[in-house]
């Protein structure tokens, strides 16, 4: 499996929920991927989570 570079385009919203596992931040976001726009969810848990969701923001990279 390989993982190719996101970076985010758009914030779209924010949302908490709390799963089995404890709460988890939830980030919905418009990301371009060489060239390719597509829209994911971004899952943060654990203590750091708030901090976490508050960097994502227009350039913020990820690995899908």
């Amino acid at each position: 499996m390989n993982l190719v570079d996101a970076y985010v385009t758009k914030v779209l919203g924010y949302e908490e929920k709390d799963w089995g596992s404890g709460p988890v931040k939830l980030v919905k976001v418009e990301y371009d991927s060489y060239g390719r726009l597509s829209e994911t969810t971004l899952v943060f848990t654990g203590e750091t989570r708030e901090q976490k969701a508050a960097e994502v923001v227009e350039g913020y990279h990820f690995l899908t």
